[in-house]
């Protein structure tokens, strides 16, 4: 806490963006200490850093994950998050509740954007886009979790982008706000994806569904096109091609 004092202090910041954060559904199963530690107290640590600092607005970057298996269609901000199903969900929502009580008792704005499965360059390794173009390009297998029936709503890093900053712009004492592409794909259509960009089969083993995986994520972006007069321009298949492409340049 400290050290984040004296960052604050000397830098003195009008507004903060936090996109920091432990990521991933799935080890978050194995080490959910570590993710409420990150997460949930990392956060109210820089919550409270930047109160003192006097910061004018705090943007925080959540997650789908808060909607879990949510049966509400598509999720929207006004969901209650009552089917939380990973320690990463949980420590989201958890952090999502402490920027909601400093919007209360500071003066800072804040606003909580909720990311739906963001992807593109300079993406995390660990996400499907990444394991199943390499998988795919190289020849090898790639692993499908369940039947292939699972949706997600992909959106690219250049709309999420596109959204921070016109969240920056807003005069909103407190917001929460879905980001996401508001168009879901089932896993097996993603795999098929991945090919057409690719040019190539995809070698594929099927296997039983992972604990904490949500069935599917869909964003009702209403409030968002409302409020930001924002609105996704990326199709999967363009965002697959443009990713595809960095991916190569950068192997």
């Amino acid at each position: 806490m400290k050290k984040t004092r004296e960052i604050f202090s000397k830098e003195k910041p009008e507004k903060v963006i936090h996109l920091a954060a432990r990521a991933g559904v799935r080890a978050s199963i194995a080490n959910p200490l570590l993710y409420a530690q990150v997460n949930v107290l990392g956060t109210t640590n820089i919550l409270a850093a930047a109160s003192e600092a006097g910061v004018g607005q705090f943007i925080f970057g959540s997650s789908s994950s808060v909607y879990g298996n949510s049966k509400r269609l598509p999720f929207s901000e006004d969901d209650r998050c009552e089917n939380i199903i990973s320690p990463y969900g949980a420590s989201k929502r958890s952090a999502e509740f402490f920027v909601k009580v400093a919007s209360l008792q500071t003066k800072m704005k804040c606003v909580i954007l909720r990311f739906f499965t963001v992807y593109g360059l300079r993406g995390r390794p660990d996400m499907a886009p990444a394991l199943f173009t390499k998988a795919i390009e190289r020849g090898q297998t790639l692993t499908q979790f369940g039947n292939g029936s699972s949706s997600r709503d992909y959106t690219y890093i250049d709309d999420i982008v596109d959204g921070i900053v016109k969240s920056m712009g807003q005069n909103l004492k407190f917001a929460i706000l879905n980001l996401g592409n508001s168009h879901p794909v089932c896993l097996s259509d993603f795999i098929k994806t991945c090919e057409k960009v690719i040019g190539k089969r995809a070698r594929v083993k099927k296997t039983g569904r992972m604990i904490g995986d949500a069935e599917r994520t869909w964003a009702d972006i209403t409030v968002a096109k409302k409020l930001l007069s924002w609105e996704p321009k990326t199709s999967l298949s363009d965002g697959l091609a443009s990713y595809y492409k960095w991916q190569r340049a950068e192997n």
